[in-house]
């Protein structure tokens, strides 16, 4: 396998930035930073800013369209919607993506089902930049910390679907959720999952039940499929609870691994639709608090424009003081922020920008604040 394309872009923001770089003192930086403008389950990084896109040629037109369907993946992902990608919402032209992107490389995969070669375009995207486009486009980040979702799903013929005893069926499965950074898994289908969960009644099970079925997975949701022939194709219904939703859909097609694709689409969608919704109405209902926030690890001026852009685009932050810098790369900033520390602790989880620091660490500095403590991880 070759290695990626060693040519790597110049960030999305590089204007900003550099503009950043060539002020001189502490106190420039802060004055400056109002010119940028301030208006459950973790997937990994790697999986949410790369994505994989069948190309049948090499040329420069071929690429620069896989380029943009790459782009459009990556997006869906980290906000968790399809409808974001829409041509009347989504709108990024071939030089805005390409400074998106950190590197590709071309691989060939095993033959398709007629028996042709295949070839992909695999593309990273630099995550940082990425998040930046995604936050003046006004598309939310659903983050990587995500529900993972037990399915529990009968299609008949097959019966419950198991890796082990129904590997192409399960395969479609994984394959749609991991193409949207759902993480989810299928049950071992022992004994115990037989006495518990039994295909011919299982979506007339009680709320409780069907959670506690998810239990010895460590499951946050549990979803529920019967898939059944229809006339020409297949028909779906979905059943999904969460510990404080539940939902229900169906799903048609012509093809059961389209049904399949099409409920994994639907139960991502409405998952992240659920999770922003709760996060903007928990924000926007509640008072305006102060809040400390202490990062570390801020290492430069392009580091505190960045983390000032970040901090300022939360919905929940109104406004935001820079109160003192130190020379070991230690900031401190003033927020203010609907429903307070409360609610900025879990919108920060949706970004592996800031990572908490653990309690046990205390602080180099400003011991006497009760400050929230982060670290900056570029």
């Amino acid at each position: 396998m070759n290695k990626f394309n060693a040519r790597l872009k110049t960030p999305w923001v590089t204007r900003k930035r550099d503009f950043l770089t060539r002020m001189g003192g502490w106190w420039a930086i802060f004055c400056c930073l109002g010119w940028l403008g301030f208006s459950v389950s973790a997937q990994s990084s790697e999986e949410l800013y790369q994505a994989e896109v069948a190309i049948s040629e090499r040329e420069p037109k071929a690429q620069a369209a896989a380029l943009q369907q790459a782009l459009r993946q990556v997006i869906t992902k980290l906000s968790g919607q399809q409808r974001f990608v829409q041509p009347s919402v989504f709108k990024a032209n071939a030089s805005e993506t390409d400074l998106l992107v950190q590197g590709y490389v071309y691989e060939n995969r095993p033959a398709n089902e007629d028996g042709l070669p295949q070839s992909v375009l695999v593309v990273n995207f630099h995550p940082q930049d990425i998040e930046a486009f995604m936050r003046q486009a006004g598309i939310p980040l659903w983050g990587e910390k995500r529900p993972l979702v037990l399915l529990w799903v009968d299609v008949e013929g097959q019966g419950l679907i198991s890796q082990d005893e129904h590997p192409q069926t399960a395969e479609w499965l994984t394959s749609s959720a991991a193409q949207r950074g759902l993480p989810v898994l299928l049950p071992l289908l022992d004994l115990t999952d037989r006495l518990e969960i039994k295909a011919q009644n299982m979506l007339t099970l009680e709320r409780d039940k069907v959670l506690h079925s998810g239990e010895r997975y460590r499951a946050d949701a549990v979803l529920l499929a019967h898939i059944h022939p229809q006339d020409n194709g297949w028909s779906g219904q979905w059943k999904a609870y969460t510990q404080a939703e539940s939902l229900e859909w169906k799903a048609q097609g012509t093809v059961l691994a389209s049904v399949l694709d099409e409920g994994i689409q639907t139960l991502t969608d409405q998952l992240a639709a659920q999770a922003q919704a709760q996060t903007a109405s928990t924000a926007a209902d509640s008072p305006t608090e102060p809040v400390q926030i202490r990062i570390d690890k801020v290492a430069n001026y392009q580091d505190y424009a960045h983390i000032y852009t970040y901090l300022s685009g939360l919905a929940m932050v109104t406004d935001l003081v820079p109160l003192q810098t130190q020379a070991d790369g230690q900031l401190l900033l003033q927020l203010q922020v609907r429903g307070g520390a409360k609610n900025l602790a879990p919108a920060l989880q949706l970004s592996r920008l800031l990572t908490p620091v653990a309690p046990e660490s205390p602080p180099p500095t400003h011991p006497e604040t009760d400050a929230l403590h982060y670290q900056y991880q570029p």
